[in-house]
């Protein structure tokens, strides 16, 4: 906040702010998983070391499952994890921008107060106040909110609806699909994008880049944002080949630079009683 003409304020709010959980979570989830994905490789999951502060190593091994079966429930637990940080980051994204949008509609002359510190506490106040509003919202209403809100729609809005699919699969069913999940076809349908790498041809679109051949050097190399589409049955377990973790995670780094770019920049003068 900073001061306008005599007798005014100005408050400036930056909608950078709404696309920092979202960012916060992709660059983390990324990091997080790429390290800890590769020494679940090569650990030996039957002898953990011990950590700080820790005097007793604690035995919780299961029954008749082998080390190539801890490893591979331990990487679809890893990547079960870091999907539902996303998504719950991306929910967190959307919330702020749903207050963001509707605090703009806010009548300014509302929150004139005698002090420039009185004005920022009755205009956090009334942030928060739209702000556990957006909370309250199931994910549909919420994203019709903001969507309604933005100077044009976003990009992957279905891809946003697969978000809050996975993760409610993830966190309530263990990653298995089940009946809730399941939609008029009768599986999971999720829409994820990634980021399309390739050689541009004469037409300006994007072949394959040939595995083992050497490019020429005037090959232009570009890149498009793509959308995957995937089904899973009734019972059947989720799982993603590593790779794609990165994928999603960056996926949700261009979801929060969209939704920013969308919500516009806004100045407003408070008057002061």
């Amino acid at each position: 906040m900073t001061s306008g003409p005599i007798g005014q304020l100005v408050l400036r709010i930056n909608p950078n702010a709404v696309g920092l959980p979202a960012k916060v979570a992709a660059s983390e989830c990324a990091t997080i998983f790429t390290v800890a994905h590769a020494a679940l490789q090569t650990a030996d999951l039957g002898n953990l070391p011990r950590i700080e502060g820790e005097y007793l190593n604690l035995g919780m091994d299961i029954v008749n499952r082998t080390e190539a079966e801890s490893l591979q429930a331990c990487d679809r637990r890893l990547a079960a994890m870091c999907i539902s940080d996303l998504a719950r980051a991306i929910r967190a994204s959307m919330e702020a921008a749903a207050a963001y949008i509707e605090f703009r509609k806010v009548d300014m002359a509302s929150l004139a107060r005698p002090t420039d510190q009185e004005v920022m506490d009755a205009a956090n106040a009334k942030l928060s106040e739209l702000t556990a509003e957006a909370q309250a919202l199931n994910y549909p209403p919420l994203l019709e909110r903001v969507q309604a809100g933005l100077s044009s729609g976003l990009t992957w809005a279905p891809e946003l609806v697969s978000f809050q699919k996975l993760r409610n699969c993830l966190e309530h069913r263990g990653g298995v699909v089940g009946l809730r999940d399941l939609d008029e076809n009768a599986v999971l349908s999720l829409r994820l994008p990634f980021l399309e790498v390739g050689i541009i041809n004469d037409q300006g679109k994007l072949d394959p880049i040939p595995f083992g051949i050497p490019l020429k050097k005037e090959t232009s190399i570009g890149t498009t944002v793509s959308v995957r589409h995937e089904t899973f049955a009734l019972g059947q377990a989720i799982a993603f080949p590593p790779s794609r973790i990165r994928e999603i995670a960056f996926s949700v780094w261009l979801f929060a630079e969209d939704l920013v770019a969308k919500l516009g920049i806004d100045v407003e003068q408070v008057k002061a009683p």
